[in-house]
């Protein structure tokens, strides 16, 4: 078995094996090898706050700690880098046994969790977002793309805070700016600052609303119209056979999801976070 960094000359054969939105904002990524075949794949975004983003191991290679090995030639590429950590969100579904993986590789697993749903786009109930909400607690809403630097950079330091203060770990880590997808990110705006978000990543036929963070007072009315503007971007793209995923870290979420759809929706799993310090 050989693992070794994947560049632009070889990645061809494991194309298949990532999706392509990984791909697009991956740093790093390391592949296993057996018999001239490619059996595995990790991947990890190497910026200020370095995330492992995808490991993943053919289904007839498992249990041959193939992904172990991914694992650790990550870790001995980043620590030689000189990296301090790294950090991994994932979902636990109760059969990856990825919790386990990477309890043994040494992560501390954070014990907060949340759910995590899917919601088919076709399901949505449109009358829920026929009415405009009223600003309570926030001036308006501003699409991703018009939010300058200055402004998301303080925004990047209060969430920093707010989690380093955070007792039961229910402030999420934020990804890099460029991760997010702009058409699909939102945010409350209150006298020149951020009272909320909502950022999303588009995979193919997959919407991840990954962060939401609202600040009180804006909570509940501030998610619907966070929730409107989305549907209104979506409801433009006439696109019907796409699935939102949600992380339910939010407390409003689980209710406003019950709302949003005709039937009920799916639950996925549990959203947790581990990191390694290196």
């Amino acid at each position: 078995m050989n693992f070794t960094i994947i560049t632009e000359e070889n990645k061809t054969v494991f194309l298949e094996m990532m999706p392509k939105s990984i791909w697009d904002t991956t740093d790093l990524v390391i592949g296993a090898v057996e018999n001239d075949r490619p059996v595995g794949i990790a991947a990890v975004d190497a910026g200020e706050d370095p995330r492992l983003l995808w490991l993943y191991v053919s289904e007839d290679m498992r249990r041959k700690k193939i992904a172990k090995g991914l694992l650790t030639s990550t870790v001995y590429v980043l620590r030689s880098s000189g990296y301090d950590y790294l950090r991994c969100n994932y979902t636990e579904d109760g059969e990856s046994g990825l919790s386990s993986l990477l309890s043994k590789a040494g992560f501390d697993i954070d014990p907060f969790e949340s759910e995590i749903y899917a919601v088919r786009l076709s399901d949505v109930d449109e009358q829920l977002f026929a009415k405009p909400v009223p600003p309570v607690g926030f001036d308006h809403v501003t699409p991703f793309k018009d939010l300058t630097s200055k402004v998301w950079h303080a925004f990047q330091d209060e969430m920093r805070t707010l989690r380093a203060n955070s007792e039961d770990g229910s402030v999420p880590v934020l990804r890099m700016r460029e991760s997010y997808d702009a058409a699909h990110s939102f945010f409350l705006m209150d006298e020149g600052r951020v009272a909320g978000c909502l950022l999303s990543i588009m995979d193919q036929d997959t919407l991840l609303i990954d962060y939401v963070h609202i600040l009180k007072p804006a909570c509940k009315l501030g998610m619907m119209s966070l929730l409107q503007e989305l549907w209104n971007a979506l409801a433009k793209e006439k696109t019907k056979d796409l699935t939102i995923v949600m992380n339910a870290v939010n407390p409003v979420v689980p209710g406003l999801i019950g709302k949003m759809v005709k039937n009920k929706p799916d639950l996925l799993g549990k959203a947790k976070e581990a990191i390694l310090y290196l």
